[in-house]
């Protein structure tokens, strides 16, 4: 998890706090993991379209990525969040914080890299319904964005 130096402060609008056991809240993690029709399509754009946009920076995953995969998606989306910010946020945080101040990269690659992503994950996730805005991956698109900034673009 990465954490900002300076995080902007928010207050929950219409929130009614709910005080939950442990025992209580592990229950219902179990019972939001055993849907697994949101993870399942998940890996399908991992494994399908997401590896070979990310092979090029010589980025990639392994077991537990996909076992994180099956655990957090169905969870965030059970707690009321769309698959596809869960799946962004994965993304961001487990794969594209990688490029982060690399010395091998390269602006047009990177330009290619970011069309072909929100493409990709556009179409993806078209049937998902966005709180606000459009449908894209915010966090992730960020990192390319401020890459892409660092190397003049």
């Amino acid at each position: 998890m990465d954490m900002p130096i300076h995080p902007e402060t928010f207050t929950a609008q219409g929130v009614k706090e709910q005080f939950l056991s442990y025992p209580r809240l592990n229950e219902l993690f179990l019972d939001a993991q055993k849907n697994q029709d949101d993870s399942d399509k998940v890996k399908a754009f991992f494994s399908n379209k997401l590896r070979d946009l990310v092979s090029p920076f010589g980025l990639g995953w392994g077991n537990r990525l996909e076992k994180q995969l099956s655990l957090f998606v169905p969870v965030y989306h059970a707690a009321g969040g769309p698959v596809h910010e869960a799946v962004d946020h994965l993304i961001a945080s487990k794969i594209l914080r990688n490029l982060r101040n690399r010395f091998d990269l390269q602006r047009e690659p990177l330009e290619k890299f970011k069309q072909d992503f929100s493409k990709v994950f556009s179409e993806t996730f078209k049937d998902e319904k966005p709180a606000k805005g459009e449908l894209k991956a915010d966090q992730s698109l960020a990192i390319v964005e401020k890459e892409l900034k660092r190397l003049g673009a």
